[in-house]
């Protein structure tokens, strides 16, 4: 006699044969509630070989969002096609990559808050970055003052084929031991013209000290504005005022008083 198989019910098969199998999409990925996301419907359309379906998926962006996508697209796409740091890339590929990257930091530089990431009195300054700072922030009145000023997310403006322009303003103002305003000292600088673009941004401001501020601690106020963003950036930096005929005082009591203003100027 033959042996009865049992009954089959849904309670003996495996639970794979019960749950339909969940659906895939192009690419090999899950469906799931983000699987309609324009965001992966575009980078879907884009390596699947159909550009121009994902430009219109993203058309429904702010313009410039558009833009930002379309340029990153390529670089995640290409993660899938074999990695960006592999020797997957040939040289060419690895200098539109890097073109890419290059035009959206400098995209998100012009968004950026500008920022004073510098502010030193100096002797000198050759270049970006190669200054002689003062020994002391210790001045008599009269003196002249050269101050450096490092900025962060400042970009050159192209006016024309291989010709750029960055454009700045500003002002000083110099506040007492008590924050009040002693004295305002506007910047006007001339436009600073170049044949290429720049990474890194510096400014020089000279002017000297009131001939009437009296002997004290006071604090630097700079405001730098680039005038074709219309973006600010404000730092300050404390001093002090002797008489003249007074010692600025030996290299140990120099380093007790900078710690002293830099003290101050914390608190503030």
């Amino acid at each position: 006699m033959e042996p009865v198989a049992p009954e089959t019910t849904d309670a003996m098969l495996p639970q794979e044969a019960i749950d339909p199998p969940p659906d895939v999409g192009e690419v090999g990925a899950l469906s799931s509630p983000l699987s309609g996301h324009p965001l992966l419907r575009a980078l879907n359309a884009y390596l699947c070989n159909r550009p121009q379906e994902a430009v219109d998926i993203l058309s429904q962006y702010h313009p410039k969002d558009q833009e930002l996508l379309l340029r990153l697209l390529p670089v995640v796409a290409r993660v899938d096609q074999g990695g960006l740091l592999t020797d997957g890339l040939d040289d060419e590929e690895r200098l539109q990559l890097l073109g890419v990257v290059e035009s959206l930091h400098q995209d998100l530089q012009s968004a950026a808050p500008l920022r004073i990431s510098r502010l030193v009195f100096c002797r000198r300054a050759r270049s970006f970055g190669q200054v002689d700072p003062r020994p002391t922030n210790i001045f008599r009145p009269g003196d002249p003052v050269c101050v450096y000023v490092e900025l962060e997310n400042l970009v050159d403006r192209r006016v024309e084929k291989n010709r750029y322009v960055i454009r700045l303003s500003g002002q000083l103002e110099i506040r007492d031991s008590r924050g009040k305003k002693v004295k305002h000292i506007p910047i006007q600088q001339a436009a600073d013209w170049s044949w290429s673009p720049r990474s890194d941004h510096f400014t020089l401001i000279r002017f000297r000290v009131p001939p009437r501020l009296p002997p004290g601690i006071y604090t630097l106020h700079v405001r730098i504005r680039d005038q074709d963003t219309g973006r600010d950036a404000t730092e300050a930096i404390a001093f002090r005022i002797i008489r003249h005929g007074s010692r600025a005082g030996s290299d140990r009591s120099v380093s007790t008083q900078r710690r002293r203003l830099a003290t101050r100027v914390d608190k503030r």
